[in-house]
């Protein structure tokens, strides 16, 4: 496929063959995680646990009363080694907490939860809850995305699937399932 130019930028070969034909694998679990408690967009979170710590996988690491703002979560089993500035993938530094994997702890098994007969408040208190975000680079708080203005009705949903990089085909996998 020829790539396609035009004024002020290029579109690349896609690549998506190299992958789109391979099923979804679960990484590796790291030895020890990072996690940031400043998400780029937002007020950063308040670290809720402390060096020596044991924290669970999915236990909330940090918080803001901050509107925009979502929590973070472990994404492992393991002890805090640390609460220090860490290298952030675009704030440079952030305060961060840092855990050492628990060897013995098997990862959680997550389960779909029904969502049906929620109000919308509900639903939305999950989201932030949950600390979903955006996958762009603000990582911005999904909540505040889905709180429409009072009066306001949604009259349509997009669902944006499309990737932008070439070799990425992780989404057009997840939606063909």
């Amino acid at each position: 496929m020829k790539p396609q130019t035009f004024r002020g930028g290029v579109h690349p070969p896609y690549n998506k063959d190299m992958s789109i034909g391979e099923p979804l694998r679960k990484p590796p679990l790291p030895e020890k995680a990072s996690i940031p408690l400043s998400q780029y967009i937002g007020a950063p979170c308040e670290p809720l646990v402390k060096k020596g710590d044991y924290v669970e996988e999915g236990q909330v690491l940090g918080k803001s009363s901050s509107y925009i703002s979502s929590p973070v979560h472990s994404p492992i089993c393991g002890t805090v080694l640390e609460i220090s500035r860490q290298t952030h993938p675009t704030l440079g530094q952030c305060l961060s907490v840092v855990v050492e994997r628990d060897r013995e702890k098997a990862p959680r098994d997550y389960s779909e939860q029904a969502v049906d007969g929620l109000s919308p408040a509900e639903l939305i208190r999950r989201v932030r809850d949950a600390g979903i975000v955006g996958m762009g680079g603000a990582a911005f708080p999904t909540h505040v995305k889905l709180s429409i203005p009072a009066g306001k009705r949604i009259k349509t949903l997009i669902v944006n699937g499309a990737e932008c990089e070439p070799f990425l085909t992780c989404d057009q996998i997840l939606m063909a399932k």
